[in-house]
């Protein structure tokens, strides 16, 4: 199951929670139990799957600096 993390729009609290995608609709506040919320998006920018680096031409051995 994945995490969603939100702001409530009425009380201001940040939160997050461990739910299926399917039940994101039932979520509320913990703080005021308000329904308006703000989910806020997370974006992974290492979109190789490695957070090591690429093999370079000019580092020792070749391997970005790994070896």
């Amino acid at each position: 199951m994945p995490t969603y993390e939100y702001k409530c729009k009425d009380c201001g609290a940040n939160f997050e929670v461990f739910i299926k995608s399917a039940d994101k609709n039932s979520v509320t506040c913990p703080e005021c139990r308000s329904r308006s919320l703000q989910e806020i998006y997370k974006f992974n920018l290492n979109r190789g799957g490695s957070s090591a680096p690429s093999a370079c031409d000019t580092c020792p051995g070749g391997q970005g600096g790994m070896g």
